[in-house]
């Protein structure tokens, strides 16, 4: 998926919002914080931040919520994947289309703040 604009948001991306840099506990691996865009119409918000808790409310509750990098202009998306969660030991974790680390962490493959 790699490549794929998101310029609009009515431009099909169907997506609740696009998830752009993570911040992640040293120690036990999961998120504390991530940064992202929703759309409103044909624009995105301003950057949010969102918790750990929240991205899994809105994906247990049907929101398809999406990995992307910021292109050449702040509202011009690379959409990179969707973001899903994965069961595995200790609950539900946060992967980037379930790929990326093994075991029991958040990895959501985007930048760090």
């Amino acid at each position: 998926m790699r490549g794929v604009r998101a310029q609009a948001p009515a431009r099909k991306t169907r997506v609740s919002l696009l998830v752009t840099a993570a911040r992640y506990d040293a120690n036990s691996g999961r998120l504390l914080m991530a940064q992202g865009y929703e759309p409103f119409g044909q624009v995105w918000s301003d950057i949010r931040l969102y918790t750990r808790d929240d991205l899994i409310e809105r994906l247990q509750s049907g929101q398809r919520l999406g990995i992307a990098e910021t292109a050449e202009l702040a509202t011009d998306f690379e959409r990179i994947d969707r973001l899903e969660t994965v069961e595995a030991e200790g609950g539900p974790w946060l992967r980037a289309g379930g790929a990326g680390a093994n075991g029991a962490r958040d990895d959501l493959g985007v930048a760090r703040f």
